[in-house]
């Protein structure tokens, strides 16, 4: 097992910064540390087989390191450089504004982007979250028109109106599972109307928000369906 501080690899200072920004992702919600189930976790799963004690010397030295450069550091980690070269206090910080925040979140859309990077950059099994903070979040929603999805779906007799496939299961009540999505998104301006409604496998209707190609699978159903409307109805 390494002992020197200084031997830290990137990969190294890597987990052990991702742990650290775990721990002030908890600290922002009002969340325990938990910094002995952490350093254990991350000792378990370390690319370099570091020690416990190796992890929580470690994150003290990100604190001070934090500090040194004007950011808030966390709570729970006095900060301390002990012995650290400055070879790896500059390394520590480069890397922490690498951009490489892979820390926990409940924004959809920044989860999409930190998957993105964690793809590209992780080498090692996540430790994860065995008791995932939970967050609360303000979103702003449309109002829907029960009686507009209950006629798409009468009309759609089961089927994707996009790919012509029965629905790929039944729910509870026996219904087919079908999701009744707007052609013309209301963000867009579009009406919850049924002249701008489709109903959807989730194949389907994933594809029309995600998909490269989405706005040519969205032309495809203006083509295909006959009452679909190209703009938003008159007031």
């Amino acid at each position: 097992m390494p002992t020197a501080e200084a031997r830290w690899t990137d990969a190294e200072l890597l987990e052990a910064i991702a742990g650290y920004r775990q721990v002030l992702a908890r600290e922002n919600v009002g969340q325990a540390a938990r910094t002995a189930e952490l350093h254990r976790e991350l000792s378990e799963a370390s690319s370099g087989g570091r020690s416990i004690g190796s992890f929580g010397r470690r994150m003290s030295n990100i604190s001070a390191v934090l500090v040194d450069a004007g950011i808030l550091p966390a709570n729970a980690y006095p900060p301390t450089l002990g012995n650290v070269g400055s070879g790896v206090r500059v390394r520590i910080l480069n890397l922490w504004n690498s951009g490489a925040d892979l820390t926990p979140t409940a924004d959809p859309v920044v989860l999409a982007k930190r998957v993105l990077t964690a793809k590209a950059t992780l080498k090692t099994k996540p430790v994860g979250q065995p008791a995932p903070a939970a967050a609360t979040r303000t979103v702003a929603a449309f109002v829907r028109d029960p009686k507009v999805v209950a006629w798409v779906l009468k009309l759609a007799q089961g089927f994707c109106e996009s790919c012509d496939e029965h629905a790929p299961f039944e729910r509870d009540d026996g219904e087919p599972f079908l999701e009744v999505h707007h052609v013309r998104t209301l963000a867009e301006g579009g009406g919850d109307v049924v002249e701008n409604c489709v109903a959807l496998c989730p194949n389907c209707h994933r594809g029309l928000h995600y998909a490269a190609d989405r706005q040519t699978r969205r032309a495809s159903l203006y083509l295909k369906i006959g009452r679909l409307i190209t703009s938003p109805p008159a007031p």
